[in-house]
């Protein structure tokens, strides 16, 4: 086996033998550049997958730097160490040819081990994406074709229409970088939708028929929708829930870090109301399971399949018609509410009642920076659970219609 110091004047002077030779990198295992008789020069890898070996071509000298196919070669060995098979990988990307090859590939390589709402791009990939143009040549997308479809879209979604748009450009961008395509056709293409950050709370009223209206869901939905509003948690967070995360002693809730946005684990101390929600879950499905009809490390459990729920639009739809109906108001009116108006309504309700700001970004879990940020999250353990306390008994006169009796009208301290 020959072995040579690599240096951009020692691969250089390589000549060209009888047959064909490999010569391996000191400084880098498994690095090393095959030189043919006709005196092609290779730059390889060589690493082992599944217990067999398997060789990467790199690229060709030149164009190919040393330092560029040095650089290269190191990413692939580290991902070979950690299971991957750069080989098989490169292979499935020059097939990558029509543009529903290059979602897959976007999917499978980017967004699935990347991205929290990976689910989101597929649905888009799924229901816009692929039956628009699939079976096309990837590279023949054009600035006309993004800028038309986002143009129907934007006819009735005009949010939905920014969302497609920045997959589509985080694609391509994606695609650029692995060498599948030289261009992005969205380049300088405006979002079609003007957008406006919701400011959206709930008055007391509306709050109540809220809840009231979760009351006509099924017991997992009613249950999921409860506790969004009394843990200010985002509703992924909720619905992914599993009993394991759950310290039913001390009533805390670890969001773990691969599950909440910001990557970092997160307490979330469970006030009594929330308690008994998840104890009543918990002896629901200690029932199902002694009837062997149900056993599952999630507590909002798909019924239908393994995992938990993911769709919640539909029951928020439901909610949103039943409260309508609840606060009387006239058909042809619309009730402005979305679920994510829970976390924004009890976070300023907090505020209102005197809770820090500081201590509502804690319960939040707003992403922070600095050391701190990951040192000193536990140290607020008792201000968020006063806090969370505090706002649970104000949502509980909410619902049931008590009201803070003044000191004058009650002649005394209330």
């Amino acid at each position: 086996m020959a072995k040579l110091n690599f240096t951009a004047k020692s691969v250089a002077a390589l000549k060209p033998g009888n047959r064909r030779v490999t010569y391996w990198d000191f400084n880098l295992p498994g690095f090393g550049m095959r030189v043919t008789p006709n005196g092609i020069k290779t730059f390889v890898a060589l690493y082992r997958h599944a217990g067999r070996k398997r060789w990467l071509t790199v690229g060709t000298y030149p164009p190919l730097t040393l330092a560029d196919a040095r650089a290269k070669a190191k990413d692939a060995l580290h991902a070979a160490e950690h299971g991957g098979d750069p080989a098989a990988e490169k292979r499935m990307e020059a097939r990558a040819e029509t543009f529903k090859e290059l979602c897959q590939l976007y999917l499978d390589r980017y967004a699935k081990p990347r991205k929290k709402s990976w689910k989101e791009d597929e649905r888009r990939v799924n229901a816009v994406l692929r039956p628009r143009w699939g079976a096309i040549h990837a590279k023949d997308v054009t600035r006309a074709d993004v800028r038309l479809l986002l143009e129907e879209l934007a006819e009735n979604a005009p949010i939905e229409a920014n969302r497609v748009l920045a997959l589509i450009r985080k694609i391509f961008n994606w695609a650029i970088s692995k060498d599948l395509v030289n261009t992005n056709p969205c380049v300088q293409i405006q979002r079609p939708g003007r957008e406006q950050r919701r400011d959206r709370v709930l008055t007391e009223d509306e709050i109540k028929a809220v809840w009231r209206a979760t009351e006509q869901e099924d017991l997992l939905m009613g249950a999921l929708f409860k506790l969004r509003l009394l843990t200010l948690q985002r509703g992924g967070e909720v619905a992914g829930m599993q009993w394991a995360e759950i310290d039913m002693n001390n009533a805390v809730w670890t969001i773990p870090a691969e599950r909440s946005k910001n990557g970092l684990p997160h307490r979330v101390p469970l006030s009594a109301p929330a308690m008994r929600i998840l104890e009543s879950l918990g002896s629901h499905q200690t029932e199902l399971k002694n009837t062997a009809k149900r056993s599952s490390p999630y507590v909002f459990y798909a019924p239908d399949g393994d995992g938990h729920v993911e769709e919640l639009q539909k029951a928020a739809q439901r909610i949103r018609a039943n409260a309508k109906a609840l606060l009387g108001i006239s058909e042809e009116r619309e009730f402005d509410f979305v679920a994510h108006d829970l976390r924004r309504t009890a976070a300023t309700m907090m505020t209102s009642m005197g809770t820090p700001r500081l201590i509502v970004q804690r319960i939040l879990n707003h992403a922070e920076t600095g050391v701190t940020a990951v040192y000193d999250r536990a140290s607020y353990d008792g201000e968020k659970r006063d806090a969370l306390d505090r706002w649970a008994s104000r949502l509980l006169m909410i619902i049931s219609d008590l009201r803070v009796i003044s000191a004058s009208s009650a002649g005394g301290p209330s």
